[in-house]
């Protein structure tokens, strides 16, 4: 037996129709988002239903409204160890992906870019930044992202889970005498 749990609702306008989509399920909270054309609507109401009712994650209104900016801040308030040797150069790393990453949602594509700027800039000593320093940059921001995907619910995916690591030069062979 089938039961309805959504429901797209065609809103006539002076620019055109816009397509409204409700999900209600029992002891869950009521969801809806607008749409432009009815083929994203149809899939946002598929893809959202399955995930609600397997208790995967879903995007909420409140994914929809935090910035990346915020994402930081949080994790900089709550997470964020202020007694670890290492703060002070977390800390730096969170900042410059605040100022790099200036929008809402966070893709790969996006990532990708702000990495190859990473790249191409210069440490304060005016070296070129190596393949290691590139990678903690890359993990500080992938445990901020899998904080926010698995415990504050507020990604429905971790868009570094796909990103390789970027070959590392041999570390130092010492010898005690």
């Amino acid at each position: 037996m089938s039961v309805k749990v959504g429901s797209i609702k065609t809103i006539k306008g002076k620019k055109g129709n816009t397509y409204c989509v409700q999900i209600r399920l029992r002891d869950r909270p009521h969801i809806s988002k607008t749409f432009k054309d009815i083929k994203g609507s149809k899939k946002w109401l598929e893809e959202t239903t399955v995930a609600l009712r397997d208790g995967l994650p879903y995007e909420t209104k409140i994914m929809r409204t935090k910035t990346f900016a915020q994402l930081i801040d949080k994790y900089i308030n709550e997470e964020l160890d202020k007694t670890s040797s290492n703060y002070k150069t977390r800390l730096g790393q969170l900042l410059w992906w605040k100022d790099q990453l200036t929008i809402n949602y966070i893709k790969e594509d996006v990532i990708s870019t702000a990495r190859k700027n990473l790249q191409n800039t210069f440490d304060r000593y005016g070296n070129p930044r190596s393949n290691s320093t590139i990678n903690r940059y890359m993990n500080t921001l992938s445990v901020v992202l899998r904080v926010a995907c698995d415990e504050w619910r507020l990604l429905t995916y971790n868009p570094l889970s796909s990103f390789r690591k970027l070959k590392e030069p041999p570390g130092r062979d010492r010898f005690l005498v």
